[in-house]
C-alpha cells in the first residue's frame, strides 16, 4: 500500500531535553514538500556530533538527532528531479546545492544551504518541521534527524549511491568516514614521504590514517591516550603510536618531544578529538614554513594562538567539514571505493 502523500507513523528516538536520555517514541512524519524528499531509514550510525549536541545549551528541544545514515527514497516532493521513489541514498548534514557561488566555486565545499547552527538545521523552510509527537511539532538536527525510521531532508543533502551498495556499510560515509579520509585529500594536500600526526583514533582519525596512507605518507603517527585504540590503528596504517601519558626522556612537554623526536615536528597534522589542547598541540607540532594543520574536532571552545607564532613560524591552519568533499558528487564515488576494498568502513567502528 503507498503511503505517497500520506502521514506515516514510526518510531523515533526523541532527545526532550539536554543531557537526558533519548526516548523512543510514536512520531508522525508528514509527507514531503517543494524540494524535499523523504527517506525511509535503514542504517544510522552515532558520531561524536550528536552527543555534542545533546550537551549544547544551544540546541532547541525536542528534537530527533542523527546525521550520519543510509536509507531508501520513500516518496519526493514537487520539483525533486535527482531521485525517486526506491533510489538508494544517503543523506548528508553538508548540502550541495550546486547553484551557489561556492558549489561552482572548484575549492569549496561548504555549500550556502549548510545549517548547522542556524534554525534551518531545525525547521524547514516553510517553517514547519516535518516530525510530530503527541501534539508537538520535534525540531529537525542539521537538516535530517536520521534517529527516526523516516526523515524528510531537503534534496539537495541527499546523495544518490550505488542500488547494490551495502547500506549497513555505507551508512558510514555519511559523516566520520568522509569526514576522515577526504581531509588529507582535500584539506591539506598530504604529499608523498611526508610526515603526518594524527590525534584521537576515533572513528574519524582512523579514516584520516586510511586516507594518509593512500596519499603516500612516509610516517603516520597516532597520538591517542588509548592504548587500546592504538593497537587497533596498527590495523589502519599507522606506523609510529604515541601516548602523551607514557611520555619519558629529558623533553618539558608533549610538544618538545615531538619536535625532537621528528625533526623539528610534522609535514602535517590532523586533530579529531574536539579538545582544544589538542587543536593547540597539532599546531604547535607542525613544522615552522610548511607545516600545515587540519582541525576536524568539534568544540565551542576557544584556541590561543600567539599572533606573533602564527606569522613569524608560517604554519597553515585550516578547518574541514564533511572531508573537503562536494557531498553530492563524492559520496557515490566513496562507496566504491566500499566496494573495491579501498575503504573499510565497517572496521573503523
Amino acid at each position: 500500500m503507498s503511503t505517497k502523500n500520506k502521514i506515516i507513523k514510526c518510531k523515533a528516538a526523541i532527545a526532550w531535553e539536554a543531557n537526558k536520555p533519548l526516548s523512543i517514541e510514536e512520531i508522525e512524519v508528514s509527507p514531503p514538500q517543494k524540494g524535499e524528499v523523504r527517506i525511509k531509514i535503514c542504517y544510522s550510525a552515532i558520531c561524536h556530533s550528536d552527543i555534542y549536541a545533546l550537551e549544547s545549551n544551544k540546541t532547541n528541544y525536542p528534537i530527533i538527532l542523527g546525521h550520519e545514515a543510509a536509507g531508501i527514497v520513500e516518496s519526493v516532493g514537487e520539483g525533486v528531479r535527482d531521485v525517486v521513489a526506491g533510489d538508494y541514498v544517503i543523506p548528508s548534514p553538508l548540502p550541495q546545492c550546486r547553484k551557489c557561488k561556492i558549489c561552482l566555486n572548484p575549492n569549496g565545499n561548504i555549500c550556502e544551504e549548510f545549517t548547522f547552527g542556524n534554525i534551518r538545521s531545525e525547521i524547514m523552510d516553510d517553517g514547519k518541521t516535518r516530525f510530530n509527537c503527541k501534539g508537538k511539532q520535534i525540531f529537525h538536527f542539521v537538516g535530517l534527524s536520521t534517529f527516526s525510521e523516516y526523515a524528510v531532508v531537503r534534496e539537495a543533502a541527499v546523495c544518490k549511491i550505488n542500488p547494490k551498495a551495502p547500506l549497513d556499510k555505507v551508512c558510514l560515509i555519511g559523516c566520520g568516514v568522509t569526514t576522515g579520509y577526504g581531509a588529507p585529500f582535500n584539506s591539506c594536500n598530504v604529499t608523498k614521504g611526508s610526515t603526518v600526526g594524527v590525534w584521537g583514533m576515533g572513528a574519524i582519525g582512523l579514516s584520516i590514517v586510511l586516507g594518509c596512507k593512500a596519499k603516500g605518507a612516509e610516517k603516520i603517527v597516532g597520538i591517542d591516550c588509548n592504548e587500546e585504540r592504538l593497537k587497533n590503528a596498527e590495523k589502519f596504517g599507522i606506523t609510529d603510536s604515541l601516548n602523551p601519558k607514557n611520555l619519558t626522556g629529558d623533553t618539558k612537554t608533549f610538544v618538545d618531544y615531538i619536535r625532537k623526536k621528528y625533526e623539528g615536528g610534522f609535514d602535517f597534522t590532523f586533530e579529531a578529538t574536539g579538545n582544544t589542547k589538542a587543536m593547540k598541540e597539532a599546531v604547535d607540532c607542525s613544522k615552522m614554513s610548511v607545516g600545515q594543520t587540519c582541525i576536524i574536532g568539534v568544540s565551542d571552545g576557544d584556541v590561543c594562538i600567539n599572533a606573533a607564532e602564527l606569522v613569524c613560524f608560517g604554519r597553515t591552519i585550516r578547518g574541514c567539514v564533511v572531508g573537503g568533499y562536494k557531498t553530492r558528487d563524492a559520496m557515490p564515488m566513496l562507496v566504491e571505493k566500499i566496494f573495491k576494498g579501498g575503504i573499510t568502513s565497517r572496521e573503523v567502528y
